[in-house]
């Protein structure tokens, strides 16, 4: 840092100017003042300072020339010798750039509320123009066969627009259950190109038919542009409860059989019947019905589900006993063709199917058997001339053959005996097969035969 020491000599003088104005003192002094290079920027820029322009300090406070201070800031200095005065003038810098920003804002401002109204307008004339379609189609769309339409409104643009159509069931509800499905698939068909045909054919269009008395929707539809319509019926459901009050009422007995239950599932194109009898209350009536009486009764359920839903109504079902959850009777209609009817009930109307033979020797084959902790797996063949069974078991466990050596007679012949039980007992409850003899190999682990067994069904009794 330099310092330097001026020393103003002057003479004091002391002027007074007896004025009404003013009064003013002027003077001379020795100051100290100190240099330390100091720098000026103005808005980032370095200031060119002259020799006997540069800043200094003074009494703690940083003096700088005012000349060249007010015009690095574009300014103009003017100095008013008459009255000693500095006259700073000129625009603020910084004023005149927020007033730019201001003004660009108010612009960008006037465009975007300019941008709001052209939206506005153009979403009035779209809805006018989606008022005036409103108005068309309820003139033109009044009544959908004998139901009359009591409102349609629109909501959307070209792009979507949703649909939805009112009736009143309380009093045209018998007029709806009237209505084919196909009635109501065309009038929305017919109904859709015209709004598409006015708006555009790229529109999207989906909508409801929505029952005012109820608030229930019973008809849903959708369409995309070109692509087919798609319509889902929402009322089948109320219409199948009461399909299925009906039939319970009018089909409760089968001659004797009551039916405890008949439950529907599907729609007027599929249906599915499930009809429950208990067996453990009305097997002997049951037995004594012909397959003529269950054809006939079945014949008159399967008409009264097509007359009340469609004559191409696809309808299949069983007859299930609640008692044993076995199917009795399995049933099937397609449309106007014939009735086909296949009985599952073996036990009751004579013989065992070859299926039910099937399940039992597959179940057995699937299943492991013990000689005490013995493991073995079973082969098996049934004999219908003797109405005999032979079973081959074979040895799990790698040291079957020293494991069975230390079996005691009464341990063998105990297990063998339950083994020869739990397959007699199986044909006769699943295939209604009454067994006469059971014969057993066990084979170990090498397939060498470790001993056979014969056991009489009815005794009970290996022999």
């Amino acid at each position: 840092m330099k310092k330097r020491i001026i020393t103003v000599l002057m003479s004091l003088a002391i002027v007074l100017l007896m004025t009404v104005a003013a009064e003013a003192t002027t003077a001379t002094k020795p100051i100290t003042v100190d240099y330390v290079d100091i720098q000026l920027y103005v808005n980032g820029n370095a200031v060119s300072l002259q020799d006997n322009e540069e800043p200094f300090i003074y009494n703690g406070r940083t003096f700088v020339p005012i000349r060249m201070v007010s015009e690095a800031l574009n300014q103009n200095v003017e100095w008013i010798d008459s009255i000693k005065a500095v006259k700073i003038s000129g625009e603020n810098s910084a004023t005149t750039d927020l007033l730019t920003q201001k003004e660009k804002e108010i612009q960008d401002l006037k465009l975007e509320i300019e941008s709001l109204k052209n939206t506005i307008d153009s979403l009035e004339a779209d809805d006018d123009e989606i008022s005036d379609l409103e108005d068309a189609l309820i003139s033109g769309y009044d009544y959908l066969e004998d139901v009359n339409i009591e409102d349609i409104s629109l909501d959307g643009d070209e792009d979507d627009i949703d649909v939805a159509i009112n009736v009143d069931l309380d009093d045209y509800g018998d007029e709806w259950e009237e209505l084919d499905d196909s009635d109501i698939e065309d009038w929305i068909e017919d109904l859709v190109s015209s709004i598409q045909d006015e708006l555009s054919d790229d529109t999207v269009v989906s909508g409801e038919i929505i029952d005012t008395d109820s608030d229930d929707v019973l008809v849903e539809f959708y369409k995309d542009g070109d692509y087919s319509l798609d319509v889902e019926f929402q009322d089948d459901d109320d219409e199948i409860s009461d399909l299925e009050d009906a039939l319970i009422s009018e089909y409760d007995y089968l001659e004797d059989v009551n039916i405890e239950d008949i439950s529907l599932d599907g729609d007027e194109g599929d249906i599915d019947a499930t009809i429950n009898v208990d067996l453990d209350d009305y097997g002997d009536e049951w037995e004594e019905l012909d397959d003529s009486d269950i054809e006939d009764w079945i014949e008159d359920l399967v008409s009264s589900i097509q007359d009340e839903l469609s004559d191409d109504t696809v309808v299949s079902g069983e007859i299930i006993d609640t008692d044993s959850d076995d199917v009795l009777v399995e049933f099937y209609k397609d449309g106007d063709y014939s009735l086909d009817v296949e009985f599952q009930d073996e036990d009751y109307r004579g013989g065992s199917s070859d299926s039910d033979l099937e399940d039992v020797l597959d179940s057995l084959e699937d299943d492991s058997f013990y000689v005490d902790d013995i493991e073995f797996t079973m082969d098996i063949s049934y004999d219908d001339d003797d109405e005999s069974v032979t079973a081959y078991l074979d040895a799990v466990d790698d040291d079957a053959s020293s494991e069975w050596e230390y079996l005691s007679s009464s341990r063998i012949d105990s297990d063998v005996t339950d083994i020869c039980e739990e397959i007699a007992d199986a044909f006769d409850d699943d295939a209604d097969i009454r067994l006469d003899t059971v014969t057993v190999y066990f084979y170990d682990e090498d397939s060498d035969l470790l001993d056979s067994f014969d056991y009489d069904v009815d005794d009970g009794d290996l022999y």
